[in-house]
Order: C-alpha cells, then sequence, then structure tokens
C-alpha cells in the first residue's frame, strides 16, 4: 500500500490488527518499499504484553485486538506491506480490520 501518494516519503509507526485466531501460530512480517525482505515485526497483545509467543498472534477464539510495531523500519518509506504467515496448521483465522497509523512527510 502506498497510502495513496506513492512519490511522497512516509513513517509507519504501527497497526492494530482485530482477528481471530482458533488455534495455531501466525507470524506477522512487514515489508518497506518492495525491498524483497521481510522483517517480523513486534507484536503486543491488547493488555500491551509482548506476545509470548515470538512475535506471534496469540491464539483466540473472539475478537482479539493486537498492535504491531516496525521500529526504525516504517521510517522514510514509499510503500508498506505486511504479511500473515501460518507457522503450523492453522484454524479459523480470520481478519476482521486493520488499522495503520501513519503520517505523510514534508518533502526535503
Amino acid at each position: 500500500i502506498d497510502f495513496g501518494e506513492p512519490n511522497v516519503r512516509k513513517k509507519v509507526y504501527k497497526a492494530y490488527i482485530t482477528y481471530t485466531n482458533g488455534e495455531g501460530n501466525i507470524k506477522c512480517s512487514y515489508q518497506a518499499d518492495q525491498s524483497g525482505t521481510w522483517t517480523v515485526a513486534t507484536v503486543k497483545d491488547a493488555d500491551g504484553a509482548t506476545s509470548t509467543a515470538a512475535n506471534r498472534l496469540n491464539d483466540s477464539s473472539t475478537q482479539t485486538r493486537a498492535e504491531l510495531k516496525f521500529g526504525t523500519g516504517g521510517n522514510n518509506i514509499y510503500s508498506f506491506a505486511l504479511r500473515f504467515e501460518a507457522v503450523e496448521v492453522v484454524n479459523e483465522f480470520e481478519i476482521n480490520d486493520i488499522t495503520i497509523i501513519y503520517r505523510l512527510k514534508k518533502p526535503k
């Protein structure tokens, strides 16, 4: 996604995801500017605690909200991609919504 401004630099701070994950491990990764390199995002649950499953989405049979952080990898970018990858067998993984917190940067 380039947020409708492909030629403007951006800073992506974090993303919120609301999901249901019956069982299984979902690894969250991001990529900046179609670099080809996927970097694992830091995952925090609704209580603000870092995920106990090595930055993966926790199991939940109800709608759960998690926060994804991208560190310095989300700074000075033009486009951004998220990937949700099953590490093991996953049953009933559903994404309800994703909200990305970002800002456009002024041209230099």
